[in-house]
C-alpha cells in the first residue's frame, strides 16, 4: 500500500499549479508553510483518492495470499498474536462443503465490503470538507 500511496501523492503534488506557490512566495510566506497549508490542502482530495484506491486494492488481492504463503488459519486472539487475513478466510470458508461455513464466508465477504465502503465514505466526506474550507478563503 505504501508505494501506491506515495506515488499517487507525488503525482498529485506535482499537479498543484506553480502559480499558487509563486503567489504565496510573493506574499512572503515561508516555504514550509506553503507546502503544509496551501499545497497539501489543495492536493488533499487526490491524496485521499490514492488512499482509497490502495485500500480497495489490498482488500481484493486474495490471490497473492493464497498462491504464495497460504496464510495463517488462526483466528484473532490478541493484538500481539497472528491473525488470519479476511480475504483468505473468505476463500477458505467458501471452499468448504458445509452450508454453515459458506454462510460464514458470505458474512465475512459482507464485512470486507462494509469496511471498504465505510473507509471510502469517510475519506470522501473528509475530502469534501477540505474542499469547502479552501473555497471559502
Amino acid at each position: 500500500m505504501i508505494p501506491i500511496v506515495s506515488r499517487i501523492t507525488e503525482e498529485t503534488l506535482k499537479v498543484v499549479p506553480n502559480s499558487i506557490r509563486e503567489a504565496a512566495h510573493s506574499l512572503g510566506i515561508p516555504k514550509w508553510k506553503i507546502t503544509l497549508f496551501i499545497v497539501l490542502k489543495t492536493a488533499m482530495s487526490g491524496i485521499l483518492t490514492g488512499i482509497v484506491l490502495s485500500i480497495a486494492r489490498i482488500a481484493g488481492e486474495t490471490a497473492p495470499l493464497i498462491m504464495t504463503i497460504l496464510g495463517t488459519s488462526l483466528f484473532f486472539s490478541s493484538f500481539t498474536g497472528p491473525v488470519d487475513a479476511l480475504p483468505l478466510r473468505i476463500w477458505r470458508l467458501a471452499s468448504q462443503p458445509y452450508e454453515s461455513a459458506n454462510a460464514q464466508g458470505w458474512g465475512a465477504a459482507l464485512v470486507l465490503i462494509m469496511i471498504v465502503l465505510i473507509l471510502n465514505v469517510v475519506l470522501r466526506l473528509l475530502s469534501q470538507r477540505k474542499n469547502i474550507s479552501i473555497k471559502n478563503y
